[in-house]
């Protein structure tokens, strides 16, 4: 949904005298000023249903904090090394147009080509495929990928968790990067980390984690039943009963844990499992924690050359793709004035 006309408005005309940061001015109308371009931006972009900052004009931790959550989300954690927001630099022209350009060019909620870019950088096996026809004569044709098909519901899902926001999204993209590079939910495999020798031998598969009571099971075949599945490779009958009940399924996943990998089933499994563990993640994000922010996931450093390549892929990618989009607003919205004034 694109901004109201009174925020754009107040995004066009937005100044600020002095700098807002620690030990800077922070005049109390630059301070509100600076607060309700964070809260505009967030509502327009990310679409954040409550404000970021409190709009009191009181500069505060809460104030800084909303601050760092800008460099954090779109400026590799750094914009200034004062973290501070001056006259018309960076940081606060970025936020003053990327208001502009979300009214002037608002995004597909669902599937935006942005939202695709970033998917497809993060987790690349997913993209679409050109195919050639048999027909020599006939041009390829695209295929769509499983990026396409899933990642729809995988948005929804975290929408529907309160995890729409542009760490946990980024979050999600980088797990299934390193639990299932294909993007789309599967079994687990057979490995020498699920299963022993005598597991190969005998043909019994998950033999080590059979009895394995951290993730809650009975003996075999609670191994082989309740083995990793989905895009988040939930694992252990423990697991899989806790989030059948918190996703509204009853007990069906202990019933039938093939569910597991029913694409919208798994698309909730992921979005609940993080939501589980948000504010571990979250802090270890803040932090620039990435392998914290893996184990939580994980339980260890499985899959962490992946994920971190993903994740900071993923950052990368967002931050240039708005610079870019801003940059072309700054100088549409600069012609446009100059041509305005020759008139």
């Amino acid at each position: 949904m694109p901004p109201n006309t009174n925020l754009l408005v107040q995004a066009q005309n937005a100044s600020i005298s002095a700098a807002v940061g620690p030990n800077q001015p922070n005049k109390p109308q630059d301070v509100l000023t600076v607060q309700r371009l964070i809260n505009g931006f967030y509502s327009s972009v990310q679409h954040l249903p409550s404000p970021v900052v409190a709009e009191t004009g009181n500069y505060d931790v809460k104030t800084q904090d909303a601050i760092s959550k800008v460099e954090r989300d779109y400026f590799y954690g750094v914009a200034d090394p004062l973290h501070r927001i001056e006259p018309n630099n960076e940081v606060f022209e970025f936020l003053r147009h990327g208001i502009i350009e979300a009214h002037a060019n608002p995004l597909d909620p669902q599937l935006s080509h942005e939202m695709y870019q970033l998917a497809a950088i993060m987790v690349p096996l997913g993209v679409d495929k050109l195919v050639k026809t048999s027909d020599p004569n006939s041009p390829p044709h695209n295929q769509p990928g499983n990026i396409r098909t899933y990642l729809p519901g995988i948005l929804r899902a975290l929408d529907s968790k309160g995890l729409g926001d542009v760490d946990m999204v980024l979050m999600a993209l980088a797990t299934i990067r390193a639990e299932s590079s294909g993007f789309k939910p599967l079994d687990e495999k057979p490995s020498s980390l699920n299963t022993s020798q005598a597991g190969f031998k005998t043909k019994h598969p998950f033999d080590r984690y059979d009895n394995r009571s951290i993730l809650g099971n009975r003996g075999a075949p609670d191994g082989a039943s309740f083995k990793g599945r989905g895009f988040v490779q939930l694992t252990g009958r423990s697991n899989y009963r806790q989030i059948s009940k918190q996703i509204g399924l009853g007990d069906l996943l202990v019933k039938k844990p093939y569910k597991a990998n029913d694409p919208d089933i798994a698309a909730l499994i992921l979005a609940q499992f993080l939501k589980n563990h948000e504010q571990q993640v979250r802090n270890a994000l803040k932090r620039c924690d990435l392998i914290h922010a893996r184990r939580v996931v994980n339980g260890g450093s499985y899959g962490l050359f992946d994920f971190r390549m993903a994740y900071n892929a993923g950052r990368q990618y967002l931050h240039m793709s708005l610079v870019t989009r801003i940059r072309r607003s700054t100088k549409r919205i600069s012609s446009i004035s100059k041509a305005g004034g020759a008139k």
